[in-house]
C-alpha cells in the first residue's frame, strides 16, 4: 500500500511532535532500559512485521514471560494501544466511504503499523542512549 505525500507529511509531523516525546518519556519512566539484544529483537519485529497483529503478538508474548523484561512489555502493550487510539483522532488514517469494512480495517491496520514502527524506532534509540549514557 502506498502512502501519499500529504499523509506521509502528517505522519512525520506526528512522529516528531508526539511519538518521540512519548518514547522518551516511556523509556525514562521504566526502572531500567532493555538490554541491547532485547531492544534489537523488538526493533527487528517492528521492521519485519507485515501486520499490526504480529507486533502485538510479540509484545504480549514477551509480557507474559516471567522474567525481568515482562513489566517493560506489559507497559509497552498499554502504550501502543493508546497510540493506536490516538492515530484516528489525529487524522492519520485516510477515510474512504466506498470501501468495505474489510478494506477499511486493512487500511487502519496498515497505518497503525506504520506509526507504531516509528514509535518503536524512537523507543529503541532512546533506550540505547539511556543505556549508554545513564542519562534521560
Amino acid at each position: 500500500m502506498l502512502v501519499d505525500n500529504d499523509m506521509r507529511y502528517k505522519i512525520d509531523i506526528y512522529c516528531i511532535t508526539k511519538l518521540y516525546p512519548l518514547a522518551r518519556g516511556f523509556v525514562n519512566d521504566i526502572s531500567r532500559p532493555l538490554s541491547n539484544s532485547q531492544a534489537s529483537g523488538l526493533k527487528n519485529i517492528a521492521v519485519n512485521a507485515s501486520e499490526k497483529n504480529e507486533l502485538y503478538s510479540f509484545i504480549n508474548k514477551q509480557g507474559n514471560k516471567d522474567n525481568k523484561n515482562s513489566e517493560f512489555y506489559n507497559q509497552l502493550n498499554q502504550k501502543v494501544k493508546s497510540i493506536e487510539q490516538d492515530i484516528a483522532k489525529e487524522g492519520l488514517i485516510p477515510e474512504n466511504e466506498a470501501l468495505s469494512k474489510k478494506e477499511k480495517k486493512a487500511i487502519v491496520d496498515f497505518y497503525a503499523l506504520l506509526v507504531l514502527r516509528e514509535f518503536i524506532f524512537h523507543l529503541v534509540s532512546h533506550n540505547a542512549y539511556k543505556a549508554n549514557t545513564g542519562r534521560d
